[in-house]
């Protein structure tokens, strides 16, 4: 399916089914008790401008002028170090969901996460719900109360990610663009959230 959908876009027809998402911390309180003493040599918080080359390492797409761009802008980027090396990570926006299918101001207490990635050699140590309890402990002192993500149904890792942290259904919506000069969203399901 994902690879229909990017053969349309390239095409000019844009079409998008995706996941809202609403997090909170005790979405993750169950699980975090298996984490010690298996991560105990792991570290986790926010990180600095000096950190960006070594993030833009990670995945061809990204710059560290991008980086140092979306730092400068407000954003910040959470991340995990296994001995001084940043093994995951995910980004922290707090004044709105900038998605290319969904878009919406935040109120002071939300945040939306994205661009969580961790390094092939460190995947299945269980490291995405450590990092986001940990996320979700950092911005909670700073009073963020309400955790925002998306992701493209279609999109595995991304789904499987979510379940990993128990991130609950908020809304399943459809974006639909005919080129440059034509879009529209619908949200198609709204789910409860605690």
């Amino acid at each position: 399916m994902m690879k229909l959908l990017h053969r349309l876009r390239k095409m000019g027809l844009t079409l998008e089914f995706y996941y809202v998402h609403v997090g909170r911390p005790s979405d993750l309180q169950d699980v975090n008790e298996s984490w010690e003493p298996k991560l105990a040599e792991y570290e986790a918080g926010f990180l600095h401008e000096e950190d960006m080359s070594e993030v833009a390492s990670c995945e061809e797409w990204l710059s560290e002028e991008l980086l140092l761009d979306r730092m400068r802008r407000g954003l910040k980027c959470f991340a995990v170090k296994h001995r001084g090396q940043i093994v995951s990570y995910l980004w922290c926006a707090f004044e709105e969901i900038a998605c290319a299918c969904y878009q919406t101001k935040l109120k002071e207490n939300e945040v939306h996460l994205f661009n969580a990635y961790t390094r092939p050699d460190y995947r299945g140590k269980g490291l995405a719900p450590f990092m986001r309890y940990q996320c979700y402990n950092a911005l909670s002192n700073m009073g963020i109360e309400k955790f925002y993500s998306v992701c493209d149904v279609f999109n595995a890792p991304s789904v499987r990610y979510k379940e990993k942290t128990n991130t609950p259904l908020h809304k399943l919506g459809l974006f639909f663009a005919l080129g440059d000069k034509y879009s529209r969203n619908w949200i198609l399901k709204e789910y409860e959230t605690a």
